[in-house]
């Protein structure tokens, strides 16, 4: 059974005002981080991102969101229908502390899995199976938007923290000041330029 990643970057990025897949992170953009973490978990990586994002050069493949109004379900249900393996982890591009061990080990519950963090299920940080693509496009046919809806179809394993390594990996941001934070915390050292625009 092959493995894939798929990471998206089809969000319009309001609240950072700026794209998250361009911020960069260790000397490259945080889209390419998350790529390469997920090359050594597994076996293919698909990048869904929306028509108007042009993005880096990637190890991996490209495909362009065809409805992005639907939100992330819309966009893990356009990775599932371009991978051939029968799990995918999928993860948003704002993934700064991702690793590959806490990818393997949901991944090695060879079903949906997700973590539950705070009593909140951590949906973009999860495992979907292939075969959900046909349910995925009822969810959305119907309104049911929520990737939790897709989970629960499928019977999911809901894991708490202490079952996987590294569940910082679920870590994401949302404005400035949370990238910030991130990045000092990998770094105190770290220094960043402000940009103001309009």
């Amino acid at each position: 059974m092959g493995t894939a990643g798929i990471v998206l970057c089809g969000g319009r990025s309001s609240r950072m005002g700026r794209a998250k897949a361009w911020l960069p992170w260790r000397g490259r953009p945080m889209v390419a981080h998350v790529v390469e973490v997920l090359r050594r978990a597994v076996d293919e990586v698909v990048v869904v991102a929306s028509e108007q994002l042009e993005l880096p050069p990637l190890d991996a493949r490209v495909v362009r969101d065809r409805a992005p109004d639907l939100g992330p379900l819309g966009g893990i249900r356009e990775g599932l229908s371009h991978v051939e393996s029968e799990l995918a982890y999928v993860s948003g591009t704002d993934a700064p502390f991702l690793s590959p061990a806490f990818v393997k080990a949901l991944l090695a519950q060879r079903r949906a899995a997700a973590l539950e963090l705070d009593g909140r299920v951590q949906t973009l940080s999860a495992v979907y199976p292939r075969a959900g693509l046909a349910c995925a496009e009822t969810l959305l046919a119907a309104g049911r938007l929520r990737p939790i809806f897709l989970l629960e179809a499928f019977a999911y394993r809901k894991l708490p923290a202490e079952a996987l390594p590294d569940p910082a990996s679920v870590r994401g941001f949302n404005t400035p000041a949370e990238y910030l934070e991130a990045v000092r915390e990998a770094d105190p050292a770290a220094t960043a330029t402000l940009e103001f625009l309009g």
